[in-house]
């Protein structure tokens, strides 16, 4: 066991202890200085580092000396983008060669927007070069309006080397700017041709792209470039012919040239499909000419395509130039669309003037239309009709058809008499109610007075100017259902019997026709007379009221095209002066019904302002008796005359019925219509039960 002296064991704890205090007392006091002279060293070396570093980016960057990029190279530094950018500048400036090599070796890229903003500022040919040859990046693209503006700048100093240049980094953008200067700057135009015509290689690889940046109108001599680099087709020339075509030049050198050019296309669907917008053209400018040389590259190109042939005589159905060359390549005039034939569109249009009609009607019979063809919408209450059995419906006729002729005398009969249902004309469906046209009744009532009844005996001893009678008729007749307000209303102011078909609708689709007659018979007084056997009112009514302006009168000379209201029609403020009641009708026999009526009030009115001529008046106005008497005699007057002419208009159309070719006449028809009363005055219709005739053939 160790046993050492305890004295010296203390002796040696306080030496240490001593030490270490003495190690901290001389710590605190010169430790910090020492401390900081090591930092201070450690900065001052930092310092000098980046002195150092500096100067080597600047020689670097100022292209002064070539070591100085081996030194950073040395020190794994990699200048940026625009360290980079900037040395390359200065080093063209002092013309550093090596440093450009070594930029080069790096494989460094400068944007064309980056170029494009340093050659701006003094525009240095050689330095551009220097950017394109050597470090212009393919990506990103330039935009197109500096591309737009170095190209021409190039172009206009002759620079086509550097565009070259510039080609084979972006040649469908060059190319582009080529074909667009072409129609800019024709100044440039030749220069601009030699260069398009250099790149006949890369145009023929990529001609799907050159069709795309292709413009209209093009160029004559760059689209005559195109074709002889381009022989077999390849070039898209359609819009350039649309374009001639809409222009109103397709008879030029230039439009025969680009024809030409396309018939050697390759008969493919592009081909076909551009053909047909070619076409389409030239019916929309309405030149059928230029159509038919279309269609010598291809002659039947529309007779094999049925579907589009019928569908543009459709579209041009009324314009016969049009219609009658596609009728020729092969149109067929008894096409329909959704079932409903052309012919039938053509005539059917309830607001299309019936002189429009007309003519529509006759282009398509001379071109061999099916008369017989059913019709798809047929009028109210039937089941089968032909184009023929439609045509009387209509204010239309077929000059020397005795088929119409005889199914429009049957159903104009049946009008009249007021026969329901239908018959047959040599089988063909005679709808007996009903027309789309009511004036075209009126028409036909007052030719066949006019033509075959008017003689001395039917107005034998009639109290009343025959010549106003006849003048007030006159003016009964119309095309189109209209009237002439201006003149009808200074007929009215003249005193003079104005008689005008009044076509009604209810604001829900029903709609009728009545008749109205003014006749002004003093200076503050007129006569309204109405007639009506339908929708809700039957009756013969007479009104007296003070006379009307302009505006209130010219509403009824326009019926046709904006139809009364039934509530406004049917209401009075007054009561009638003389009134009548008639018997409802029981089908749709108002456009007779009204015409018979027109002829009755052109009569009656007549009649009354004779009466009034010669009725003596104490007073400054017919009192309201006088009045009523003067009402009341000449309506039976007129009563009595009127039956006289139904008997003869009816013995008139029964003569042209039985004198028809027997396979028109409809036996059963022809016993209903000899026993039908002619006209039955209304005091006869108070007492009668007996119903109208009716006949419907299975």
């Amino acid at each position: 066991m160790y046993s050492g002296n305890p004295t010296a064991i203390q002796n040696l704890n306080k030496n240490i202890i001593l030490i270490l205090l003495l190690l901290v007392i001389s710590y605190g006091l010169f430790g910090p200085l020492a401390l900081a002279a090591v930092v201070s060293a450690g900065t001052i070396k930092t310092i000098h580092d980046r002195r150092s570093l500096h100067a080597l980016l600047r020689k670097a960057m100022e292209a002064e000396d070539i070591t100085a990029l081996l030194h950073l190279d040395e020190r794994q530094i990699t200048l940026s983008h625009q360290q980079k950018l900037t040395m390359l500048y200065n080093a063209y400036q002092r013309q550093k060669t090596d440093f450009i090599d070594r930029l080069e070796q790096q494989e460094f890229k400068v944007s064309f927007a980056e170029i494009f903003s340093i050659f701006m500022q003094d525009k240095d040919m050689d330095l551009l070069r220097l950017f394109v040859k050597k470090f212009l990046a393919k990506t990103p693209l330039p935009s197109q309006a500096h591309l737009n503006t170095l190209l021409y700048y190039l172009l206009t100093n002759h620079q086509v080397t550097l565009i070259d240049l510039l080609f084979k980094f972006f040649p469908k953008e060059v190319i582009r700017e080529m074909f667009s200067f072409i129609k800019s700057y024709p100044e440039n135009r030749t220069r601009l041709l030699e260069f398009i015509a250099s790149k006949k290689t890369w145009l023929i690889r990529n001609s799907d792209y050159v069709n795309c940046i292709l413009t209209t109108p093009m160029n004559e001599q760059l689209c005559d470039l195109l074709m002889e680099i381009l022989p077999r087709g390849e070039l898209k020339v359609n819009e350039a012919i649309i374009a001639e075509i809409k222009n109103q030049t397709a008879t030029q050198p230039f439009f025969l040239k680009l024809l030409d050019y396309f018939s050697c296309k390759k008969r493919d669907d592009f081909f076909f499909h551009q053909l047909q917008e070619m076409i389409q053209q030239a019916f929309y400018t309405k030149q059928v000419d230029v159509a038919a040389r279309l269609l010598e590259v291809e002659p039947e190109f529309l007779r094999a395509r049925p579907f589009l042939t019928n569908s543009l005589l459709f579209q041009y159905s009324s314009d016969w130039p049009i219609a009658e060359f596609l009728i020729a390549h092969g149109a067929d005039v008894n096409c329909a669309s959704d079932g409903k034939g052309l012919l039938e569109i053509g005539i059917g249009g309830r607001f299309t003037p019936v002189r429009k009609k007309q003519e529509f009607l006759d282009f398509y019979v001379r071109h061999g239309v099916d008369l017989s063809c059913e019709l798809k919408e047929k009028p109210r209450k039937i089941t089968s009709m032909t184009l023929l059995g439609y045509l009387p419906f209509l204010n239309l006729d077929i000059k020397g058809n005795q088929d119409l002729a005889a199914i429009r005398l049957q159903k104009y009969m049946a009008l009249f008499l007021e026969i329901s249902g239908t018959s047959l004309s040599n089988g063909t469906v005679c709808k007996h109610t009903y027309m789309q046209d009511s004036h075209a009744y009126w028409n036909f009532l007052l030719n066949l007075y006019f033509n075959r009844l008017n003689n001395t005996a039917l107005l034998a001893n009639q109290p009343l100017s025959v010549d106003e009678f006849h003048t007030c008729l006159e003016r009964l007749y119309t095309e189109e259902g209209d009237f002439d307000a201006k003149s009808a209303y200074n007929n009215y102011k003249l005193s003079k019997p104005i008689i005008l078909p009044v076509y009604l609708t209810d604001g829900w689709g029903a709609a009728h026709i009545a008749t109205v007659g003014f006749m002004r018979i003093s200076q503050d007084c007129h006569l309204i007379v109405e007639a009506d056997r339908g929708l809700g009112r039957h009756d013969f009514s007479v009104f007296v009221g003070p006379i009307t302006d302009y505006d209130k009168f010219r509403k009824f000379t326009a019926t046709c095209y904006s139809p009364l209201y039934l509530e406004d029609w049917q209401y009075h403020r007054s009561q009638a002066a003389f009134q009548k009641n008639l018997s409802a009708q029981k089908d749709d026999f108002c456009p007779a019904i009204s015409a018979k009526y027109a002829l009755f009030m052109a009569h009656f009115l007549c009649v009354v302002k004779q009466q009034i001529a010669a009725t003596p008046v104490a007073e400054p106005h017919f009192s309201r008796e006088q009045l009523r008497e003067i009402l009341e005699s000449s309506y039976k007057i007129t009563n009595d005359w009127f039956c006289q002419f139904c008997t003869a208009t009816k013995e008139s159309m029964l003569q042209d019925y039985r004198s028809l070719d027997p396979k028109f006449i409809d036996s059963d028809f022809l016993a209903l219509a000899e026993k039908a009363a002619p006209f039955v005055s209304d005091e006869e219709k108070e007492l009668s039960t007996e119903s109208s005739l009716t006949m419907t053939l299975s």
